[in-house]
């Protein structure tokens, strides 16, 4: 059944941001991998290059 209300947003401090980009960036390490580690989505890890 699904949840009636609004959804908790997770508000993630500049600091851990860094964090999961220097990790994701990483030789050897897949993105997935750090996610999981930091138990979070994979598809909130969104690197731009350029």
């Amino acid at each position: 059944m699904p949840r009636s209300g609004p959804r908790a947003v997770r508000k993630y401090s500049d600091e851990f941001k860094l964090t999961v980009v220097r990790l994701s960036q990483q030789p050897g390490l897949q993105v997935k991998s750090v996610a999981a580690a930091l138990t979070i989505h994979p598809g909130k890890v969104v690197i731009t290059v350029g």
